[in-house]
C-alpha cells in the first residue's frame, strides 16, 4: 500500500475520499485508486478489504458519505499508528489537551447510522462502568471528528465523521478512572513514545498513575485480561470449539461409511399414496436374507416408479436393513445429523474461536 493509502485526514477523509461526498463520487474514487469492494447494503454501506475499511452513507439525495471506520493496523494518523494499541498510546497523535473533548459511547460503531438515518438519542446507553467502555466502548475525540472502537483496552477500528457530527450524548467523558485503566494496558515497547510518559496539559497530576509508590494499577492478572483471554481459558473455548467441530464431522464420516458399505435390493411398488396419477409417496416392499420383508416409503421426486408391481432399485444399510433408499435420495435424506445441528455446531466453534482469539478473529454485524 502507498503511503496515501494508509494516512488518516481526521475530520476530513482518506486519500482522495472526502467526507461529506456523493456514493457516486465514493464508487468513483474507489474505482480511480483500483479498490474493489464487494459488498454494498441498499446503497448504505460499502466494504473494501485492501485495506480493510467501510464506508456508510445517510439516506438524503444524493446519498453522502457520514463516516467511515477503519480496521487495517496499517492505517496511520500523523504518520503514527492507532489500530492495534491500547487507548493510551493511540491517543498520542490527536495530541487532546482535555477530558472535555472527549465523549464515551456504547453503541456499535456499526449500528450507528441504520438505514442511512443517525442512531435517535433515545436509543444511546447514558451510563456504564469505567471497565465496560474500556471493554467494548468508543471513544470519540470532539474536535477532531475521531472515534478510537475499544476491544478489551486496545484499539480495534478507527471511525471518523466531520467534526460536529459526532454523537452528543453518551456515557461520559474520559476520566482519571478510564485513563489508569487503559495505562494498565502494557504499550507497544516497539513504539518510541511510551504510553507511561502521556499526559493531559491541565489535569492534575494524581489523576494519573504514579511510577513511585504503592501502585494504584490492577494486577498482572487482570491488565491481561484487558487485552485477551488468559491461557487457560484460551484452550478451553478451543477445546470445545474441537468439540462442536468433530461431533458433526464423526457423523457425517460414519453415515458416509455406512452408504459406502451398502447394499443393492429390488424392490416392487405395492402401494401409492394417495392413489391416482399423481402420488406423494410409493411404498415400496422388498426382502433382505435373515431379515424378511421390509416396506419403505419412498418420496415421489426420488422415484419415476408409480406403478403397482413396478421395480425400484434400492440401497440398504447393512445393520438396518429396515432402512433403504434410493441413489438420488440418500443425498438428501441420508444423514443422521440434522442440518441445524451442523450448521448450529459450526456456528458456536466459530463464537468460541472469537472468545479465544478476539484480537484475531472479528465478528462484523449486518443489518438486516
Amino acid at each position: 500500500m502507498y503511503a496515501s493509502d494508509i494516512e488518516i485526514q481526521p475530520g476530513r477523509g482518506w486519500a482522495n475520499i472526502q467526507l461529506g461526498s456523493t456514493l457516486t463520487e465514493v464508487r468513483a474514487a474507489l474505482a480511480t485508486n483500483g479498490h474493489a469492494y464487494d459488498y454494498e447494503e441498499n446503497g448504505w454501506e460499502i466494504d473494501i478489504h485492501d485495506p480493510e475499511t467501510t464506508f456508510y452513507f445517510d439516506d438524503s439525495s444524493p446519498q453522502l458519505l457520514v463516516q467511515i471506520v477503519f480496521y487495517d493496523k496499517g492505517h496511520r494518523v500523523a504518520d503514527q499508528p492507532v489500530i492495534g494499541l491500547p487507548l493510551a498510546e493511540a491517543l498520542l497523535p490527536f495530541n487532546v489537551r482535555s477530558f472535555d473533548d472527549s465523549l464515551w459511547s456504547l453503541v456499535s460503531i456499526e449500528e450507528e447510522f441504520p438505514q442511512g438515518k443517525p442512531l435517535p438519542d433515545s436509543q444511546r446507553i447514558r451510563r456504564s462502568s469505567a471497565k465496560e467502555k474500556i471493554d467494548c466502548g468508543t471513544v470519540w475525540i470532539k474536535s477532531q471528528g475521531i472515534g478510537l472502537v475499544m476491544l478489551f483496552g486496545v484499539v480495534h477500528a478507527l471511525a471518523m465523521r466531520r467534526i460536529g457530527s459526532e454523537p452528543t450524548i453518551g456515557c461520559g467523558k474520559l476520566d482519571s478512572e478510564t485513563m489508569t485503566l487503559a495505562l494498565a494496558v502494557k504499550p507497544d515497547s516497539s513504539n518510541p513514545k511510551r504510553a507511561e510518559k502521556y499526559d493531559f496539559p491541565g489535569i492534575e497530576p494524581q489523576q494519573t498513575p504514579k511510577a513511585s509508590g504503592p501502585s494504584t494499577q490492577p494486577t498482572k492478572k487482570s491488565i491481561s485480561s484487558y487485552k485477551q483471554p488468559s491461557a487457560g481459558r484460551r484452550v478451553f473455548f478451543s477445546l470445545l470449539s474441537i468439540l462442536f467441530l468433530a461431533m458433526p464431522a464423526g457423523i457425517v464420516y460414519r453415515d458416509l461409511t455406512a452408504w459406502k458399505n451398502s447394499k443393492d435390493v429390488v424392490g416392487r411398488v405395492v402401494e401409492t399414496k394417495p392413489e391416482g396419477p399423481f402420488p406423494d409417496e410409493i411404498i415400496v416392499e422388498y426382502s433382505v436374507p435373515e431379515s424378511g420383508q421390509h416396506r419403505v416409503s419412498i418420496p415421489y421426486a426420488y422415484t419415476t416408479a408409480r406403478d403397482i408391481e413396478e421395480e425400484v432399485e434400492l440401497l440398504y444399510l447393512v445393520d438396518k436393513p429396515e432402512r433403504a433408499m434410493t441413489r438420488i435420495q440418500i443425498r438428501d435424506e441420508g444423514w443422521s445429523i440434522s442440518p441445524y445441528l451442523l450448521f448450529g455446531s459450526i456456528g458456536l466453534a466459530s463464537f468460541l474461536l472469537h472468545l479465544a482469539f478476539p484480537n484475531h478473529i472479528r465478528f462484523k454485524s449486518r443489518r438486516g
